[in-house]
């Protein structure tokens, strides 16, 4: 449910080309507008431009200082708006609020971006009272937060809201504001090719066919295999040793080339013993792992084993000396996570918290491991356990601390998968491959520049068992060859002792998956 306020808020309204304008400046305290009795507009040339010395706030009860500069303009079919605003408390964002632009909404439904639900909209899509499509767009894709909704304010009027939040690590006293570009009565299609084009050009991002990063023995893959290994309590699902005979009972039926072995809860009790990041001894040991990753490559087989991009433990938070890196909120409070439930007492534990992979001393860590194992073992790449996460951390910038991190892997490694489980759009062009979007339709964008498998709470042939993960069970659905995912099995304690017709199938269908998407 939307929270709104239970009065009216006073917003003084400006009309530019039919629509009416009001502006609004969130502090990590309180929110404030114009005041009236401070603001100056004028038209200069077809720009509407207003300024206030002044805010007001508490629906006009209160005033204070202030400064905010606000330019309406049109360029070519487009109008174009953009915000500047000063405060003696540090700015949290800005709001701009547009009256008569959007068809009435009772669902008052909030969009974001960077999301990671990859069915939502990357900028506003907007239904008109004249039944048409308006969309806004930003100048940049600069990792701002950014929230849209239509709804029906104090006054009962329909108004649409558009937020934007300053970079976090960027917050102060002043905010410059996206440009903004409204787009009346457009084809979608082109205004997203606008979006894509902008991530293009600012963030490399580049189609399936010619991307760089993609090594070339991927795209030969159509089978993934979801190779469970201890989970959380200490039961193993399989050891190194099991493992590498069910891979080999594959490699009778398939090429080994078109496999890629996923090893989740390889390095022990899954999420417990994160961040330490070594072999499960429980499964093997480093002798085990050894043994099974070299008899996978014999059989043709590559291998990428899970690192947790952003969490640990509590314990061993404050045993390793990661206390600077714990993620903080916009209000620079500890982050808690108490997301998953891990002993079926009905709660949730929130033993692992997360850490924040921008922060200097944490990340060298985690490429100290990844590099470690990958040198030892001879892996093909890593799987980045909730890559796709964007705290609100004032103190350091994840994004780019991931940035940094992949960028390191690959000019290490040669042929080197980076394999994320979630990422917003933003995310795409650092990495190529996700367990994300297998539910994704075949015409959607995702597709044009990275491919996916299936998440990693896939069920298991039988009862549908999720292994390592979290979900406990979730039932068991045959794959699809019309799906452009990857087909992908998971592998628990008895999916090759019982349910070896259904791994059989698996394996035929794969093929079949292979003939249609990797030609």
């Amino acid at each position: 449910m939307m929270q709104k306020f239970g009065f009216d808020f006073g917003d003084p309204y400006y009309t530019f080309d039919g629509l009416q304008f009001a502006f609004r400046v969130c502090t990590l305290e309180n929110v404030y507008g114009i005041n009236p009795d401070t603001a100056t507009s004028s038209m200069t040339n077809g720009r509407l431009t207003i300024e206030t010395g002044g805010y007001q706030y508490a629906g006009g009860q209160k005033t204070c200082p202030g400064t905010l500069k606000a330019d309406i303009h049109k360029r070519d079919d487009g109008v174009c708006f953009h915000v500047k605003a000063r405060h003696h408390e540090v700015i949290k964002g800005i709001t701009i609020l547009i009256r008569h632009l959007a068809a009435p909404d009772e669902e008052e439904q909030i969009y974001n971006w960077p999301t990671l639900d990859l069915n939502a909209p990357s900028f506003p899509h907007i239904n008109t009272p004249d039944g048409t499509t308006s969309f806004i767009l930003p100048d940049s894709t600069i990792l701002r937060h950014r929230r849209w909704a239509v709804y029906r304010e104090y006054s009962g009027k329909w108004v649409f809201n558009l937020t934007e939040d300053e970079a976090y690590t960027e917050q102060s006293h002043e905010m410059t504001g996206s440009q903004w570009t409204l787009l009346r009565d457009r084809d979608q299609h082109a205004v997203s090719g606008i979006w894509y084009g902008m991530l293009a050009k600012e963030r490399g991002l580049r189609p399936w066919h010619e991307r760089s990063d993609i090594p070339e023995w991927f795209r030969e893959v159509s089978l993934v295999l979801n190779m469970h290994c201890e989970g959380w309590t200490g039961h193993v699902f399989n050891t190194f040793d099991r493992q590498l005979d069910i891979l080999k009972w594959i490699a009778d039926r398939m090429d080994g080339r078109r496999v890629l072995v996923y090893l989740a809860g390889w390095d022990g009790r899954y999420y417990w013993n994160y961040p330490i990041y070594k072999p499960s001894t429980a499964c093997g040991g480093e002798d085990g792992l050894f043994r099974m990753i070299e008899g996978a490559h014999k059989l043709g087989m590559h291998v990428v084993p899970m690192f947790g991009v952003i969490a640990s433990n509590y314990k061993n938070t404050k045993e390793m000396g990661f206390q600077k890196a714990v993620c903080r909120t916009a209000y620079d409070l500890e982050e808690i996570c108490d997301w998953t439930g891990w002993d079926e007492d009905l709660a949730t534990e929130p033993i692992w918290q997360p850490l924040n992979v921008g922060e200097a001393e944490f990340r060298q860590h985690l490429l100290h491991r990844i590099h470690s194992i990958t040198d030892q073992f001879q892996t093909d790449g890593v799987v980045l356990d909730i890559s796709g996460w964007l705290p609100k951390d004032p103190r350091h910038d994840l994004f780019n601390g991931l940035s940094q991190l992949i960028r390191n892997l690959q000019q290490r490694y040669e042929d080197y998968l980076i394999f994320g489980e979630n990422g917003s759009d933003l995310h795409w062009s650092m990495i190529p491959f996700y367990h994300h979007g297998a539910h994704l339709k075949a015409d959607h964008p995702f597709f044009t520049y990275c491919r996916t498998a299936y998440h990693l709470w896939q069920g298991a042939p039988g009862r549908g068992s999720t292994g390592v993960f979290e979900g406990g069970l979730n039932p068991y659905q045959a794959l699809k060859v019309d799906n452009p995912a990857i087909p992908t099995l998971a592998i628990v304690q008895d999916t090759l002792s019982s349910h070896s017709d259904e791994m059989e199938k698996v394996i035929d269908m794969s093929m079949k998956w292979g003939d249609r998407w990797l030609s």
